[in-house]
């Protein structure tokens, strides 16, 4: 492939994979003042109400949409970078970005009851290439995939998918799916730059794309070694339990845009998910490995 290998690499090695894991940066929290000053900061966002967080947050020309633990942290992300560059402190973490991301979400055969031992075959493969600076969709792929080893579709997948049967039977088959994916990352991101790949959670990856390159006997390309889990993220960063990608939309005061369970309209709505987390101050750094 024409782009850099390093795409895979950017985030650094292993190590970045935990969160707060770099000790000179909790050391530097306790040396200067200025992070006491945030500390208090945080404790007087975490006795304010609603109503206080939506009027500071608005003077601050800031996004007033979302729940009250999204607010809190909108709120402090804001205070917190304000007050560094008040001190002049360098809060800069080991290089952890990256020029793109590439949100996907599979569309997958399956059964109303998955039978023990059940094969879940790629039926949608679609890509949504967000620039990380800018913050903005800029490509999209999307393709159905013919299914070899249940050819036809259960009426459970085809009513909570919406992929009618034709469309699948006049599908090309996965590995050709996944060579026209990699010939649109050639025509989208140029040799030196680089990308990762990001999922709501970790089965995309280390269930569905694994389970069918072992089932087709072909390697799994290096970019999909190591991803961005933004499920993970929102709730490392906003600490929300119990999410999915309608529920993370809500707490951020947005709608579900689209079919739910269609692959590209999933990927467009966890890509709005990943955008917010990052205006919001996440560090959107690769966070899952396969297991």
């Amino acid at each position: 492939m024409s782009y850099d290998e390093h795409s895979a690499e950017a985030f650094g090695s292993p190590s970045h994979l935990n969160d707060l894991s770099d000790g000179k940066k909790v050391e530097r929290e306790f040396s200067h003042p200025v992070y006491k000053k945030i500390s208090a900061a945080n404790g007087r966002i975490n006795r304010m109400t609603l109503k206080n967080l939506e009027d500071a947050l608005s003077y601050l020309n800031l996004s007033t949409r979302g729940s009250k633990e999204i607010l809190q942290k909108r709120l402090k992300a804001y205070v917190r970078k304000d007050n560094l560059k008040r001190d002049s402190v360098d809060d800069t973490a080991a290089p952890h970005y990256v020029d793109y991301y590439i949100v996907i979400d599979f569309e997958a055969t399956c059964e109303e009851q998955n039978p023990p031992g059940y094969e879940h075959e790629i039926i949608e493969f679609p890509a949504v290439l967000i620039n990380a600076d800018t913050y903005e969709v800029v490509a999209e792929f999307a393709s159905y995939c013919r299914p070899v080893v249940h050819p036809t579709l259960s009426e459970f997948c085809k009513k909570l998918t919406g992929i009618t049967q034709v469309q699948v039977d006049s599908a090309p088959l996965f590995e050709t799916v996944l060579r026209r994916f990699e010939e649109w990352l050639n025509q989208q991101i140029k040799p030196k730059e680089t990308f990762c790949i990001s999922t709501d959670g970790p089965w995309d990856i280390d269930r569905f794309l694994k389970q069918q390159c072992k089932r087709l006997n072909i390697q799994i390309p290096h970019y999909f070694h190591r991803w961005v889990n933004v499920r993970k993220h929102f709730y490392n960063y906003y600490k929300i339990k119990q999410v999915n990608v309608e529920l993370m939309l809500q707490h951020l005061g947005m709608e579900f845009e689209g079919r739910p369970h269609c692959g590209i309209d999933d990927s467009r709505n966890i890509a709005r998910i990943l955008i917010q987390l990052k205006k919001d101050g996440a560090d959107m750094c690769i966070n899952e490995t396969f297991r």
